[in-house]
């Protein structure tokens, strides 16, 4: 309270004092009066008697509370006084600190959307996912074997396993496609949630069902929205998939799934999937579309549970699949792979995390820049002000109160600078989302500023300002009281707005614009190579026949009068269907064998199959190497393989006209050759990067089918291929076509074989404008950074310059003086930054997974744009030295 007192009573007590040494100082100037002294004289003596009254007066008010919160308030009133009286170079440094938060806030946006959030749930951080990786490639386990690894395992408390879909939903008279996760009945008890309204279905519920039906649990969001939020929701019934279920529960209002970015309106029990799908959905060891998280007992770490994992995936393998013909076959590239569970499984985080590591770097970068270039804006406030702190040390001012306050006017700046980065930031945010693949669905990720995303940028952007004002603050505190208080300010000026500061900006530019350069040709290798399609001309539509209820038959029908309807367009040059788009993500595996000539058989377990139509080739632009993709063989069937399967398989000869197998489980590949389960080859085709176009092409095999043979498979192609001239006339002739021949219920959805490579390259084209608008600021930055210094410099040598020219200097040797320097400091912040250059494309290199090559275009390239922006910014001060009049210098001080 006393505290409290004296801090609102200060003003007084400051007044006291002054006073009080005012009269102190009377009473010994009267005294030295009295004595016959001169009062000239005797006020001369008395102060020096005395002593410095500025000094003591700042020290006695120090022994009262509050000096530093005083102090402090003090330089924040006398900085906000300086940034309105300069409001030119306040927006310069206010500007550069706003575009650098503004990008630190994009990027950790979405590295903490994507990278790390934690899922809604209690200690989200003991959780640890389970699934089966092959290199960067995630699929999930089996049913059998996740019971396998659930009782084998001793490092978690227990294990749940999910799988999601999108299917049709009925709640009364409304149908409509909603997306489900299915949830083994002890997931709720490992993850340690609790009912927002209702129950939970049990591990008894998921094993025996319920007498009054299926349990489901609605979402929060599926509540509100489909029931208004009535708790009389409990009860009712709903159809998924034509198959009734009961409403149990309602989800917490947090919780919106496992999968990340894919927010489920209604959680089933497992067992639902033995109804939704087939019978033996849990216990078919082929099946591997569970994914499974763990909860870890107390004291257990995730290196422990790999530990564990790799001792025990031998035997798990085994149990979950005695006859090994899955595990140690089809999937035998696949290893058991653990890995923490806190965000559940995300696949736009394994698109997206290494690209946004490689964004944070260019980040660190182009913050850097930032921090030189508001530095350069602070020294020059500074030197304008060398006789103010000459003044204010030769008055008693101590160093660290000079530095506090050039400190305090830097972290002013970056308050609106961190304002309007942090709205910048949320924009650049949403339109990066818009770059995003189709993997997941990134449009519900929620780019709201939270309180983390807002610390750490205000975190960062506070470094960045105690950065950038540090260097002039001590400049500032090294200002000599002896020096000629006229001259100080020339003199210190030109040695502490040197080189130091040009080579820093052009070295860290440099590497931000190399970054640049490498990203923007990988992309361009990329789209500019052999993809084994021809993009421009090709449309893709997906048409689901499912909603239609058709036998296979009538299904093989409607496509096929689909496909002649497309054929007869006036603009179509080709026309045909295949199973799955190139660039989905998925794709069949099947084990195919065969006997060359030499009687050697070659056996590959993982062949990438795929089904399709005799037009499929021509439509994507796939070209046949030899053969005929539309010819037909009596009595087997007929296939299409790739030029690499086909090398594979017939190493030594043509692979037209030749057969290949279909193993029969469990009998040895080669010891039964049934026509049955054989296929005639027909034609080789060129190799096509079907996974992505990142990826090298897979063996592929094509088996060809028609209306007429197979009715089955052809109703299962649901994918309509459609070549024409150019993009819009092919998406235009699908669109008539399905207008004429599909009911109205029949769902289609289009996309051109180029918005496909597109979305496969987003990651890259993400990279590419990010990287790319940072070296556009890089430059920009460096331009103005240059540009204000050099200025500045012409104004602090004015009158060096003036008596230059009074003894004859030629403006050449005027331009060289002024331009010279700055070259060379260029040119050594090139050779700093070709080493920043190599280190930083070295580790984009590896964070890409890309191979090694030379930098040198890229440096090459980066080094002529950064000399000719320096060029550019010598220009018009070196100009303004050159046409300094002599007479109006010398009268400037």
């Amino acid at each position: 309270m006393l505290s409290l007192k004296q801090l609102f009573s200060r003003g007084r007590r400051y007044d006291d004092l002054a006073v009080s040494m005012r009269e102190h100082l009377e009473e010994k100037l009267d005294e030295l009066m009295e004595d016959g002294m001169p009062r000239s004289e005797a006020e001369r003596l008395a102060k020096r008697e005395f002593g410095n009254t500025a000094l003591i007066e700042q020290r006695s008010r120090d022994v009262w509370q509050w000096p530093a919160v005083e102090s402090l308030c003090a330089d924040a009133r006398y900085a906000l006084r300086r940034i309105h009286r300069s409001p030119g170079i306040s927006f310069i440094a206010i500007l550069t600190l706003a575009l650098g938060a503004g990008a630190n806030t994009a990027v950790f946006t979405l590295t903490w959307a994507i990278i790390l959030k934690g899922l809604p749930v209690p200690n989200p951080g003991q959780l640890v996912q389970y699934g089966m990786r092959k290199d960067s490639s995630l699929i999930g386990l089996s049913g059998p074997e996740y019971a396998a690894l659930r009782h084998q395992q001793k490092t978690s408390e227990d294990i749940l396993a999910w799988c999601s879909d999108k299917v049709s939903v009925r709640a009364a008279a409304y149908v409509h496609d909603e997306r489900i996760q299915l949830l083994t009945g002890n997931a709720f008890k490992v993850l340690q949630i609790q009912p927002y309204l209702g129950d939970f279905f049990s591990e008894q519920q998921d094993v025996g069902g319920n007498s009054q039906g299926t349990p489901a649990v609605l979402s929060y969001a599926y509540w509100q929205s489909q029931f208004h939020g009535n708790p009389n929701a409990i009860g009712q019934s709903l159809f998924v998939d034509d198959k009734p279920v009961v409403v149990l529960g309602v989800m917490p209002q947090a919780f919106d799934g496992l999968t990340a970015n894919f927010a489920p309106s209604i959680y089933l029990p497992m067992s639902f999937g033995n109804v939704l799908y087939e019978k033996d959905f849990q216990t078919n060891p082929g099946h591997l579309s569970l994914y499974a998280l763990g909860r870890l007992k107390p004291g257990i770490t995730l290196a422990n549970v790999i530990t564990e994992t790799k001792a025990i995936e031998p035997s798990v393998r085994k149990q979950a699949d005695p006859s090994g013909i899955f595990m140690n076959q089809f999937f035998r590239a696949f290893r058991l792979d653990v890995q923490s569970g806190r965000s559940g499984v995300s696949w736009v985080k394994m698109t997206y995390a290494r690209p946004l590591v490689v964004m944070e770097i260019l980040v660190v970068f182009l913050l850097a820049l930032c921090c030189v270039n508001t530095a350069l804006v602070m020294l020059a406030r500074v030197s304008g002000r060398q006789q103010e702190f000459a003044m204010r040390s030769a008055l008693g001012a101590q160093r660290s109160s000079l530095i506090r306050q050039v400190l305090v006017e830097s972290i002013l700046l970056i308050v609106p600078g961190l304002i309007g980065g942090v709205f910048i930031g949320w924009v650049a945010a949403n339109a990066l989302v818009s770059m995003l693949g189709s993997k997941g669905t990134p449009s519900q990720m929620d780019l709201h500023p939270n309180a983390v995303i807002l610390a750490v940028n205000a975190a960062t952007a506070v470094l960045v300002a105690l950065g950038a004002g540090l260097w002039p603050a001590l400049c500032a505190s090294k200002t000599a009281p002896s020096l000629d208080l006229k001259a100080s300010s020339h003199s210190i000026a030109s040695k502490q707005m040197g080189g130091l500061a040009i080579s820093l900006q052009v070295a860290v530019s440099l590497g931000l614009i190399t970054c640049s350069v490498l990203v923007a040709g990988v992309l361009a290798s990329l789209t500019g190579g052999q993809a084994g399609f021809r993009p421009k001309g090709a449309a893709i539509a997906a048409i689901d026949l499912h909603s239609l209820k058709l036998n296979d038959a009538a299904a093989a029908n409607l496509s096929s009068r689909l496909l002649h309807a497309a054929q007869d367009e006036p603009q179509v040059e080709a026309a045909g269907f295949i199973d799955e788009p190139p660039f989905s993500g998925s794709f069949g595996a099947s084990r195919v064998f065969s006997i060359d000539r030499d009687h050697t058989i070659h056996s590959d377990p993982s062949v990438f199959y795929l089904r399709a139509s005799s037009g499929y080739f021509a439509a994507a632009g796939t070209q046949v190497l030899e053969g005929d993709t539309g010819s037909s063989s009596s009595g087997v069937n007929v296939c299409v393989l790739s030029r690499s399967s086909a090398s594979f398989f017939f190493p030594h000869e043509s692979a037209v006209d030749q057969l290949v197998y279909f193993s029969s489980w469990p009998n040895p590949d080669g010891t039964e050759l049934d026509l049955k389960n054989a296929c005639r080859v027909t034609a080789v085709v060129e190799d096509a990067k079907f996974v992505s176009l990142r990826q090298p092409a897979p063996h592929i095999f094509y088996q060809i089918f028609r209306p007429e043979t197979s009715a089955q498979n052809y109703a299962q192609m649901n994918y309509l291929v459609v070549r024409a001239n150019s993009d819009a006339p092919a998406m235009a002739a699908i669109r008539n076509v399905t207008r004429q021949v599909l009911p109205s219920a029949v769902e289609v959805k289009m996309n051109s074989m180029t918005q496909l490579i597109h979305q496969d390259l987003s990651r890259e084209r993400m990279l590419v404008s990010v990287s790319t608008v940072f070296a556009v600021l890089a430059m920009l930055l460096t331009a103005l950074g240059l540009y204000g210094l050099l200025m500045r410099t012409v104004t602090l040598r004015t009158r060096e310059i003036g008596i230059r020219v009074a003894l004859g200097a030629q403006r050449r040797s005027i331009l060289l003086s002024i331009g010279w320097n700055t070259i060379v400091q260029t040119v050594l912040g090139l050779l700093a930054g070709t080493i920043i250059s190599l280190l930083a494309t070295r580790a984009v290199r590896q964070l890409l997974e890309l191979q090694s090559g030379s930098n040198f275009s890229s440096l090459l390239l980066g080094a002529a744009a950064l000399l000719v922006v320096a060029l550019l910014a010598v220009v018009a001060p070196a100009r303004r030295a050159a046409s300094v009049d002599p007479m109006q210098a010398l009268r400037s001080e």
